[in-house]
């Protein structure tokens, strides 16, 4: 079992309570593409493995399938890394990207893998991807739009640095589909959000996606 990665419980807070809050005077939330630099160098499956993300970067707007299978990849290399060496921070870093990598591009080319499988061409052949199943139908993936933590960039008069806390998985926002027709009601916003950490896993070339629910912030007021 490895530690999830804890930096999206403040910073993910900061970027629900900054955008919907009205805290312009104190932070200022923007979104932004977040920049992958190799950690290796040289040659070898890690090596690699940034190369596919590197490339799938360049591509992922135009050819999002293509994209996803370098990322696929490259978090399955990383992940087989880890399983050899837990302690490999540069296998972790490199897991952590691509899995976020994946992430955006499902939210930014709109795709579907919640409600059936989706087949990504890859090198060495396709992934089917798709997501653990829960018994409980508010942790449906299908619920909610995932939008990757690091692609938020926060600024202001209480936020001084960005840290982060070795783990993982990619902190992710996870912002409800759907209206809440008792907002009004309640006292509460008119969507549900939480902080979650993103998982992939791989058997057999299916990618399998699941989420851990950090926090849920439904504010009052």
């Amino acid at each position: 079992m490895y530690p999830s990665p804890n930096f999206s419980r403040l910073a993910v807070a900061l970027i629900t309570v900054c955008t919907l809050a009205s805290c312009a005077t104190y932070s200022k939330v923007s979104e932004r593409r977040p920049r992958f630099m190799p950690f290796t160098s040289g040659v070898g499956s890690l090596a690699n493995a940034e190369t596919g993300i590197v490339k799938a970067m360049r591509i992922d707007h135009r050819d999002p399938l293509t994209a996803l299978g370098e990322y696929m990849n490259a978090a399955e290399t990383a992940l087989d890394q880890l399983k050899r060496s837990p302690n490999d921070k540069t296998a972790r870093k490199t897991y952590n990207f691509a899995v976020g990598r994946i992430i955006a591009t499902i939210h930014d080319a709109k795709l579907d893998p919640w409600t059936q499988p989706l087949r990504v061409p890859a090198n060495g052949g396709e992934f089917v991807l798709t997501h653990r199943h829960d018994p409980r139908p508010q942790w449906n993936p299908a619920l909610y739009e995932f939008t990757p933590a690091d692609q938020f960039d926060v600024r202001g008069t209480y936020v001084t640095e960005r840290t982060t806390r070795d783990g993982i998985g990619a902190p992710v926002v996870a912002v409800g589909r759907e209206l809440n027709t008792e907002a009004r009601a309640n006292f509460t916003t008119d969507r549900i959000y939480y902080g979650v950490t993103a998982i992939a896993r791989f058997e057999d070339h299916r990618c399998v996606l699941s989420f851990e629910v950090r926090w849920r912030w439904k504010p009052s007021g």
